[in-house]
């Protein structure tokens, strides 16, 4: 099992959380996973990046490794079909669907499916009042029971430490 890196997992990591020049540990452990096979970076997530800072341009040109994980569940246009079948419920505006379809999401959840995966983002569930509503990666990982973290979830279960040096 792998976990599947969503967009907004590493642009808002960046932006938000763990900057490059204070955190540099985490970047390192993230290098580091993608090169183990822990965290794959799909190509679709990939093409989605676009990096807002030259640290984040420069880490990627060199740890930017895309890869898809092994289809070990079901084969993955199976899992595509799935998806589709889910997504062609009412509760889900056309627009949204459309949108999901066209970006990294489709494609992250379904080799999540296929495979067994996991997958990080940082999305939350549409809201559960509005109709039609928007889909979002939680609210189909959860469809397929696809187990869906944040990246501090991924750190704690893979016991990453970033121990500040004296």
């Amino acid at each position: 099992m792998a976990d599947l890196a969503d967009t907004n997992a590493f642009i808002r990591s960046g932006r938000d959380y763990y900057r490059f020049e204070t955190f540099p540990g985490f970047w390192d452990w993230l290098a580091a996973a993608i090169r183990d096979g822990t965290v794959v970076l799909l190509p679709e997530v990939l093409g989605e990046l676009k990096p807002r800072s030259t640290a984040f341009k420069d880490w990627l040109s060199v740890h930017g490794k895309a890869s898809h994980p092994p289809a070990t569940t079901m084969p993955i246009q199976d899992a595509y079909a799935e998806i589709n079948r889910s997504l062609n419920a009412p509760i889900f505006a056309p627009s949204s669907v459309l949108k999901f379809k066209e970006g990294a999401d489709y494609h992250l959840v379904a080799w999540a499916l296929a495979g067994n995966h996991r997958v990080v983002t940082l999305e939350e569930k549409a809201n559960a009042t509005s109709r039609p509503k928007a889909v979002k990666i939680p609210d189909i990982c959860r469809d397929f029971d696809i187990p869906c973290i944040n990246p501090f979830q991924m750190l704690s279960d893979h016991g990453a430490r970033f121990i500040q040096s004296p």
